[in-house]
C-alpha cells in the first residue's frame, strides 16, 4: 500500500523540472521518484537533520537573551505564569503570575512540583518554563 506520505518524500529524489516532458520521461521520472534508493533516503535524512540544527542554533542565537534555565532548589520561592491569560485579550487586566509558590523538587522530566506558601501541597506539575524567580521588593 502506497501512502500519501510515501508519494511526498520520494518527490524529494529527483532534481525539479520546469520544461514540459513526454510521458516516457514522465513515467521514468516517476519511477525513479518511487525507487527510493538508500543513498537517496541518507542525503534527505542528512538534510532535514541539518536543517532542524540550523534551525535549534537560530531560536537560541535570536533568543539568547530570553532562554534561561533557572534550576530551582528545594525552598526556593517562585512564581507560576498564567498561562489562561495568553490567548484572551479581554483577560489582560487579570494577573500574569500566580505566586507565592514554594519549591518542593524538579522531576526526572525536568517539571516541579511545588506548595502554596501555607504549605499546602499542589497535586499539579508545573513546567520549568512557567516559573521564574520571585524576588522580594527591599
Amino acid at each position: 500500500m502506497l501512502l500519501p506520505f510515501d508519494i511526498t518524500e520520494a518527490t524529494f529524489l529527483i532534481a525539479k523540472f520546469s520544461k514540459q516532458l513526454s510521458t516516457a520521461s514522465l513515467l521514468t521520472i516517476h519511477a525513479c521518484m518511487l525507487q527510493k534508493h538508500d543513498k537517496d533516503l541518507a542525503k534527505i535524512h542528512d538534510c532535514v537533520l541539518a536543517a532542524c540544527y540550523a534551525s535549534i542554533q537560530e531560536f537560541e542565537r535570536k533568543n539568547i537573551n530570553h532562554i534561561v534555565d533557572y534550576d530551582f532548589k528545594a525552598r526556593e520561592l517562585v512564581l507560576v505564569l498564567n498561562k489562561k491569560i495568553e490567548p484572551n485579550i479581554s483577560q489582560k487586566c487579570k494577573p500574569c503570575y500566580f505566586g507565592h509558590m514554594v519549591v518542593v523538587t524538579q522531576l526526572q522530566n525536568g517539571a516541579y512540583i511545588l506548595l502554596e506558601v501555607d504549605e499546602a501541597i499542589l497535586h499539579l506539575k508545573f513546567a520549568a518554563f512557567r516559573l521564574i524567580p520571585y524576588q522580594a521588593h527591599s
